[in-house]
């Protein structure tokens, strides 16, 4: 798993909450031995081959045997995945949600600014990567979490 990545595997507990599955979300997967068996059926009932591996997938809204409602599949999701890449625009509204600003130019000005003093020089494929910018703008003003490296820290202790 790359940084970007791990960074957005670290933060999905803060994040869990404010996602609602959709179409095009990658979500990450760890099988147990009995989900890979349910998987399976459920493939080989559509007529399809299919080995569950651990690993980001895309959300895809037109599986086959997807037939019991959009809300039961999103709770399957919620409760199963064990991250969510979010999109920037996800993290926007989280950073609305969190601070109770419904501007989005303010939000964009504060952000840069945010930008402009934080200076990730160890990691610089952070600035390479608009969603793991804005993740690391959300997680220090919502949830006063720096990233170290390995794992969201507290600011007090970077």
């Amino acid at each position: 798993m790359d940084k970007i990545d791990l960074m957005f595997k670290e933060a999905y507990e803060y994040l869990k909450p404010y996602w609602n599955p959709k179409d095009g979300d990658i979500i990450y997967f760890e099988y147990t031995e009995k989900d890979k068996d349910f998987w399976k059926m459920k493939y080989e009932e559509a007529g399809k081959e299919y080995e569950p591996k651990d690993g980001w997938w895309y959300v895809d809204n037109n599986i086959e045997f997807k037939n019991n409602g959009t809300d039961r599949y999103s709770n399957h999701l919620k409760k199963e995945a064990k991250a969510w890449k979010a999109r920037q625009e996800d993290l926007q509204e989280i950073f609305r949600n969190k601070t109770g600003n419904p501007d989005p130019l303010g939000i964009m000005i504060l952000a840069t600014e945010w930008f402009k003093r934080r200076k990730y020089h160890d990691n610089k494929s952070i600035w390479n990567d608009m969603g793991a910018m804005w993740l690391c703008f959300v997680m220090e003003t919502c949830y006063n979490k720096t990233w170290d490296g390995k794992s969201w820290a507290p600011l007090e202790d970077r």
